[in-house]
């Protein structure tokens, strides 16, 4: 497969070091540092990334990853929100974009990940208000200026639906407005336009540099409930309903008629005006797509999209076992569906942008238990046949494949649920990492069945790989010898 692999982050996730160097706090800094949330897990510190950077970077090299994504604190390079760049904020990621090409790795770089400096919140309600368009893409032009001359893939907007959802219209997430449904699609609405703004100035400021964008969607694919025409055309909408609120704008120009003209849902679109339309339109390069799990789908008029969803089907059997994380239902053929339904749906390339699992209890195991991470495994085992079934029968274009996530880190409201190929021991508090079995396996899958699509030539820096971070000794003792166990079965 021509297919670049590799591993994804986020950086209110693994950074730490909130308040350190200039950075002001995001609006994720703020809900935790309130007093009714002082006795809840946070990120203050997560894995302290920021100040071990290069260790976990020298991971790509280590495991031969092809492709790396992570995104950028807005409140790290904008203290303000716009205005005064921070210098030594600007440092850190441009350190880390070199180390990630020096470890033999793509960097994708994502703009935003939920995290937007409390600064614009507190100035105008950050995304329920069209000033963030403005700042946002001045925001992306310093990006473009200070690493457009390394980075050419962007993601701007990662699934904007669950912040939009979670923390505007609702109160689950900061900043935790709690507006209603109506607010749901003001803010999908702003981030649309934000992305096209940054793509327009791409085109036009930087058009030399052809740069990529792409915006990441959460979606879980729909399973007939029965393979009645019925249920198979309620698929179909439930996946467009995922996708074409956000894609469609920036494919089309605007929402689809299927969601403009829906009882539930048609009323509380915002409109376009007609130079927005041509802002739009045409500004995803390629299809960004993060999957983890499955649910079945029938037909139900009057609700909205006209379908239903349910996690078992009628004799009460759930479409696959639950990870770690109470939401996902484990049915890696999904996978393959979706890369179709893509494909089917949309002529653009697709990335793969997050892609992994939790594992039950993981927290509470010993550190053997965990290098020993069989259910993870079993799962990219899994997800890398459905890929290799897509790519090589179905003809998807699929030319990135980013499993989630590179290390566990602080997953938004607890460390429980634990993705990561790399361990973070929390026990003793040394956060000291360790490789699990499931990176093993990715390593010699894409060694084997997968080349990178993008770099033809050897890495330009030299490589500093400062080798496996120091762990218990029978945990370092069992990974190497499962790492030459592995490369010597791959050579016979």
């Amino acid at each position: 497969m021509n297919v670049a692999w590799g591993f994804g982050t986020s950086a209110y996730q693994i950074e730490g070091a909130w308040n350190v160097d200039g950075k002001s706090p995001s609006i994720w800094d703020t809900w935790y540092n309130d007093p009714s949330r002082q006795d809840k897990p946070n990120a203050f510190v997560a894995n302290d990334h920021y100040h071990r950077m290069k260790e976990d970077i020298g991971y790509l090299g280590q495991l031969g990853a092809t492709a790396y994504r992570f995104s950028v604190a807005w409140s790290r390079i904008l203290p303000d929100c716009s205005g005064k760049v921070n210098e030594a904020g600007i440092k850190f990621y441009s350190d880390m974009i070199d180390e990630i090409i020096r470890n033999g790795a793509m960097p994708i770089l994502t703009m935003y990940h939920w995290d937007i400096p409390q600064s614009c919140h507190d100035q105008y309600q950050s995304w329920m208000n069209r000033k963030v368009i403005d700042d946002f893409t001045n925001y992306a032009d310093v990006l473009f200026q200070n690493y457009g001359d390394r980075v050419q893939y962007f993601l701007t907007l990662n699934e904007p639906s669950a912040q939009c959802g979670f923390g505007y219209a609702q109160k689950f997430w900061p900043p935790g407005l709690g507006l209603g449904e109506p607010a749901r699609y003001v803010c999908q609405h702003y981030v649309n336009l934000a992305h096209a703004s940054v793509v327009q100035l791409a085109r036009t400021k930087y058009k030399d540099r052809n740069f990529k964008f792409g915006m990441p969607l959460i979606a879980t694919w729909g399973e007939p409930l029965t393979n009645t025409q019925a249920d198979l055309d309620a698929q179909d909408r439930y996946m467009a309903f995922q996708t074409k609120w956000n894609w469609g704008p920036l494919i089309d120009g605007d929402y689809p008629d299927l969601m403009k003209k829906d009882k539930v849902i048609g009323h509380m679109l915002p409109e376009y005006t007609d130079s927005e339309k041509t802002l739009l339109k045409g500004t995803i390069d390629f299809i960004a797509i993060n999957y983890y799990s499955a649910i079945y789908v029938s037909n139900s008029p009057g609700d909205e999209g006209d379908f239903k969803i349910q996690w078992a089907n009628n004799d009460g059997v759930g479409i696959g076992p639950v990870s770690g994380t109470s939401w996902q239902s484990i049915f890696t053929p999904g996978i393959r569906g979706i890369l179709k339904w893509l494909h089917k749906t949309f002529p653009q390339d697709i990335f793969i942008t997050e892609c992994g699992t939790s594992v039950k209890n993981e927290d509470k195991m010993s550190l053997a238990e965990v290098v020993n991470d069989s259910f993870r495994q079993n799962f990219f085992e899994g997800i890398t046949n459905h890929i290799s079934q897509a790519v090589n029968i179905d003809k998807v274009p699929l030319k990135a494949f980013l499993a989630w996530s590179l290390v566990d880190n602080f997953e938004w409201n607890t460390y429980e649920q634990r993705f990561g190929v790399i361990a973070i021991n929390r026990t003793d508090g040394t956060l000291t990492r360790t490789i699990k079995n499931s990176a093993v396996f990715l390593k010699n899958y894409f060694a084997v069945n997968a080349k990178t699509p993008f770099y033809t030539t050897t890495r330009y820096l030299t490589p500093t790989f400062t080798g496996v971070a120091k762990s218990e000794e029978y945990a370092n003792e069992f990974s190497s010898i499962l790492l030459f166990f592995s490369w010597f079965i791959s050579i016979l």
